[in-house]
């Protein structure tokens, strides 16, 4: 009988662990490699498949010295066990927040300037006005909060430009502001000279997030608008407490958020450089992962952000 015309009754005695089999042979290519990845024996997974085409009335695979191909039946499988998959997976991920839907501790991934300017005052609404809420807050890089938010580590992040599509969604963006700039201490010995160079500047000694992150990008093109290669940092981190310091007492320049410049706890000073650069543009935006259902905690977090986003 054809896999479309099977009676409700009979589909329904479809077993999930089949398909997890099933689509286990078609993404590792052959019996061996898919039983290794299931951690059982390939007899057992030849069994398993060998009962699933007896089941259907058809060839699902055809087996060749290479490896296992589809069938057009087994395409036709594919497709249907890839949406019982995502379905599965929505209905748990969903089943676990319904059962969350009260936690206590809400966790936020934030870039360090949105730290600084709209966590605070946030968070501070947020404890005054709901007691039993309490706040794990992890400051990091957008490539970081990219692949927290995906992994569901974190329940909101508030960052410049993540990746949007299947598994993330934006969800406000908020006021245009200056992006980064050049700076150094106020005792660096660039910082009594006449405006200097890009090409002066660029030989100094830089301390820069590592190669693939935007704010490396960032800098990038800011020499590269400027038809200079860009500087190779002597020090690469993921540290903003280690790029401050080692800018306020060794001298190092880095690419800082102007929007922190006016913090007076702040002793770093944007360089006066001789050429006109354009200045760079950006905005904070809030995401949460799709299919997520958020807990009652998280989405009162997200409304109090969305708030702060709208009053600047």
């Amino acid at each position: 009988m054809p896999i479309g015309a099977c009676p409700l009754r009979e589909v329904m005695t479809l077993d999930s662990k089949q398909l997890m089999k099933f689509l286990a042979v078609v993404d590792h290519g052959s019996l061996g490699r898919a039983a290794q990845a299931l951690n059982i024996t390939q007899p057992a997974l030849t069994r398993s498949v060998k009962e699933l085409e007896a089941y259907l009335g058809v060839q699902l695979f055809l087996r060749q010295s290479t490896g296992m191909s589809l069938t057009k039946y087994g395409e036709m499988l594919e497709r249907q066990a890839r949406i019982v998959q995502t379905q599965l997976d929505h209905a748990l991920d969903n089943i676990r927040a319904l059962k969350s839907l009260e936690q206590t501790i809400v966790r936020v991934g934030v870039v360090s300037s949105a730290s600084v300017v709209l966590l605070p005052d946030a968070l501070s609404r947020m404890t005054s006005n709901y007691k039993n809420i309490s706040f794990s807050v992890i400051e990091a890089l957008e490539d970081d909060l990219t692949a927290r938010l995906v992994n569901g580590d974190v329940d909101v992040a508030v960052a410049f430009r993540l990746p949007e599509g299947e598994d993330i969604e934006r969800v406000a963006t908020g006021f245009t502001h200056l992006g980064g700039t050049i700076v150094a201490s106020s005792d660096h010995p660039f910082r009594g000279c006449p405006p200097v160079s890009l090409r002066e500047v660029r030989e100094k000694a830089w301390v820069l997030p590592p190669s693939g992150t935007r704010v490396r990008q960032e800098v990038a093109d800011f020499f590269l608008a400027n038809d200079l290669e860009p500087p190779v940092p002597r020090v690469e981190t993921r540290s903003n407490l280690l790029m401050q310091t080692l800018v306020l007492h060794s001298n190092f320049i880095t690419w800082f958020p102007q929007i922190l410049l006016v913090s007076k706890e702040i002793s770093i000073y944007p360089l006066v450089i001789k050429e006109d650069c354009k200045p760079q543009l950006r905005s904070f935006s809030i995401y949460r992962r799709k299919e997520k259902m958020l807990s009652s905690a998280a989405t009162r977090l997200l409304y109090e952000l969305k708030a702060e986003l709208e009053n600047r």
